[in-house]
């Protein structure tokens, strides 16, 4: 126990940088979110555009890897 109550500053520094990291993310997303639904929705071609091919490779990128990690993840287990 000494070396979590010895090192209280340090715990709270932890905690302070990932609350600053948790908030700081969360206004970027929400800024960046609208902008990205603003352009979706637009009347403009080009804005339009642009808004339709973030949302279709920015958002939609993660779901080929983690599926293709975890079916990885899942061969290997199944040959151990």
């Amino acid at each position: 126990m000494d070396v979590i109550f010895g090192n209280l500053d340090l715990w709270g520094q932890a905690i302070s940088n990932t609350l600053i990291v948790f908030f700081a993310g969360g206004i970027i997303a929400l800024i960046l979110g609208l902008i990205v639904g603003a352009m979706r929705v637009s009347p403009v071609p080009i804005a339009r555009g642009v808004g339709t091919v973030y949302v279709n490779t920015v958002r939609n990128t993660p779901l080929t890897p983690v599926s293709y990690t975890h079916l990885r993840a899942h061969e290997t287990s199944l040959h151990l």
